[in-house]
């Protein structure tokens, strides 16, 4: 799926809602752009109907000032008055207790619609920051992918993708999940060798040796090639391939620092 509001609603049809998606994905994003340099003050709290922002304020302590945040999502129309209520419940209930609100929102907002949203905020001296429609898809898809795939199913396919589905796998797992138990099969070799990690090393290694020792076993049967074939081409031709074939399969392994000898060869006359 596209990370697009269209793919969102299509893939949180479930028992939760659309509504409580967004702001799972909201809150997400608002720790992580304004939280992850906080040493004190890491984790956010919402009571069970927490009034105008989404969660208890919390302090930025890299920026010192204290931060909340509400999430707006409309399946059609905008509702400004909406916005408007929330602002003014911020205001009864945290006065003096954030000094800065972010609204997310899936549509994209007129500020001259919010003139008396802000100056509500405002006369609190609480500011108000916009992040909607396309700046929160940005978001998604260019800094925190791994919400593409919990909330739009997009699914990219890179050591990230691949780290996080295993970690959501063996979580589900649980105690029925022991390593000691794993098979090494061949697919678990063409992931390796997609993720380039350290079994995959191991795997060429082992394939390299393979064939440098077959590569010799090669040369010490042929001895040479004077004493294998006569002096006429049709004679030494097979042995000559076979010296050909070994010495390209050496040229490619010379690269590497494992590579322990290397051919040399006459050509019969």
């Amino acid at each position: 799926m596209q990370i697009n509001w269209e793919s969102f609603k299509a893939y949180n049809q479930d028992a939760s809602g659309v509504r409580i998606k967004f702001e799972n994905l909201c809150r997400q994003l608002f720790a992580n752009e304004n939280l992850t340099g906080n040493k004190q003050f890491k984790y956010l709290h919402a009571n069970p109907n927490n009034y105008g922002i989404e969660t208890e304020p919390i302090f930025d302590e890299t920026n010192k000032r204290w931060i909340g945040f509400q999430a707006k999502f409309f399946d059609s129309r905008v509702s400004y008055s909406q916005i408007e209520h929330s602002a003014q419940e911020t205001v009864d209930h945290y006065t003096g207790k954030v000094n800065l609100v972010y609204l997310f929102c899936n549509k994209p907002l007129a500020t001259d619609s919010l003139t008396d949203t802000i100056g509500i905020l405002s006369k609190a001296n609480i500011t108000l920051q916009l992040i909607t429609d396309d700046a929160i898809l940005d978001l998604v898809s260019c800094k925190y992918p791994y919400l593409g795939l919990l909330y739009f199913g997009n699914y990219t396919l890179n050591q990230e993708w691949f780290a996080t589905h295993a970690t959501y796998m063996f979580d589900e797992l649980g105690e029925r999940f022991n390593r000691d138990f794993n098979v090494e099969t061949a697919y678990s070799t063409e992931l390796s060798l997609f993720l380039h990690d350290q079994q995959a090393a191991v795997f060429l290694n082992a394939k390299k040796h393979t064939l440098l020792g077959n590569a010799k076993e090669l040369h010490e049967k042929g001895g040479g090639a004077d004493s294998h074939c006569c002096r006429t081409s049709a004679g030494c031709l097979p042995y000559y391939n076979n010296y050909k074939k070994s010495y390209s399969a050496m040229s490619l392994l010379n690269s590497s620092s494992e590579t322990v000898f290397s051919f040399s060869f006459t050509t019969c006359l």
